[in-house]
């Protein structure tokens, strides 16, 4: 058995920020079979306190000023020709008097104040040491296997990452944790046991055909399955209504009960049932989207190796 020892070879990077911890990186290839090392970290949590300092505010002031003006002096209007007989007097042109308003004048006054916020700060929890052991179950019935392993402590939250093993899904099988704190620190013994999976005939499954509403269900091909449990089909069906918001009425991951598999040469038929599922597609206008994707995503730990791992067909269906 080959072991790598992480206090020796690892690659170290150590982060002083709130819960800090280290992350370590292993080179690995088809002859190893076991990591060991330790991680050290430090566990906080965020509490506030509030600050009060100097600056400066504005507030508005409104004062108000009366104007007046003078109105020209209106034009003599023409007056008729006197009838002959008495004379009438004669007024003289009026003179409006000044014409006066109160108008608001507003302007922005800065001034000294004290002003008060919240700031966070970190408070030490406890210390971290975390003891980890990865077994790599079967790495050396693969002789194309080279690529590497990351440990991330940060607090006491401790994960793996794989990347550069493109030909295999790198799988956590199981994992294994026990955990005490003693004199203000938190020691952790954390086992990892990972297995490889082949990627390519998962990946050759990730692929949908046209998708068909018959006989009260829809139909579609997959590529031959060779193992039906990596893989997860779903199904959306939006009533799209004329009048009205649209109702959804499936959106969600099949059980395997509900999806009827059969073998044809190297494809597979998927046909699904709708009145297992309780849907009325009778009558309207309809958008189905199926989707296939890799079900283990959440055990994987190279995703970043294989940014799709699903496929999906939409069909726009409208039942008469």
């Amino acid at each position: 058995m080959k072991l790598l020892l992480g206090l020796m070879s690892a690659l170290m990077a150590v982060s002083v920020q709130a819960n800090s911890g280290q992350d370590k990186y292993f080179n690995i290839d088809s002859s190893m079979d076991s990591i060991e090392t330790i991680l050290y970290g430090e566990k906080t949590h965020t509490e506030y306190r509030t600050r009060t300092y100097a600056d400066v505010c504005y507030r508005t002031e409104t004062t108000y000023r009366t104007i007046c003006t003078n109105p020209p002096r209106p034009y003599p209007a023409p007056r008729p020709y006197p009838p002959r007989g008495p004379r009438y007097a004669v007024e003289p042109n009026y003179r409006p008097g000044p014409v006066c308003q109160t108008v608001p004048h507003t302007r922005t006054v800065a001034y000294s104040c004290q002003k008060t916020e919240r700031v966070p700060y970190q408070v030490k929890d406890y210390d971290v040491e975390a003891r980890l052991s990865i077994n790599i179950l079967n790495a050396s019935e693969f002789g194309d296997v080279k690529g590497v392993i990351s440990a991330h402590l940060h607090g006491d939250s401790l994960y793996l990452k794989a990347n550069g093993i493109r030909n295999y899904f790198v799988m956590i099988k199981d994992r294994h944790d026990n955990s005490h704190v003693a004199n203000g620190t938190k020691f952790m013994d954390v086992t990892y046991d990972i297995e490889l999976i082949e990627a390519a005939p998962i990946l050759s499954t990730l692929t949908l055909g046209s998708l068909k509403v018959e006989d009260n269900g829809l139909n579609f091909e997959v590529a031959k399955l060779s193992d039906i449990d990596e893989l997860s089909f779903k199904l959306k069906i939006v009533h799209d209504k004329l009048l009205g918001k649209d109702k959804v009425l499936i959106d969600r991951a099949l059980r395997s009960h509900e999806v009827e598999l059969t073998s044809i040469g190297n494809k597979t038929l998927a046909r699904v049932d709708f009145s297992r599922l309780n849907l009325d597609v009778r009558g309207g206008k309809f958008e189905i989207t199926a989707a296939v994707e890799f079900k283990n995503k959440g055990r994987l730990l190279n995703e970043t190796d294989f940014p799709n791992l699903s496929a999906s067909r939409k069909l726009t269906y409208k039942a008469r």
